[in-house]
């Protein structure tokens, strides 16, 4: 199943999805998934600090199209 998650993220190319990078062994771990890496809060921490409407709405047109994205993949 890593594999193939892998497999898929690999693939995958949208600014507001992280990248995948690559699949490799990590000592103490085995093989693992190597992705951007992205800072900054959860969305439920960032909610709670009650963010603008005009944020929320800009947060969740990027949510929807990385999930357009991935339903025009069938990948949801």
């Amino acid at each position: 199943m890593q594999q193939r998650e892998f497999r898929t993220g690999i693939a995958l190319s949208h600014p507001n999805i992280a990248t995948t990078y690559s699949f490799e062994p990590v000592d103490g771990l085995g093989e693992c998934i190597v992705q951007e890496y992205s800072e900054g809060q959860t969305l439920t921490q960032w909610l709670a600090a009650k963010p603008s409407w005009a944020s929320r709405e800009r947060v969740a047109r990027q949510l929807q199209e990385a999930l357009d994205y991935l339903h025009a993949r069938q990948l949801t």
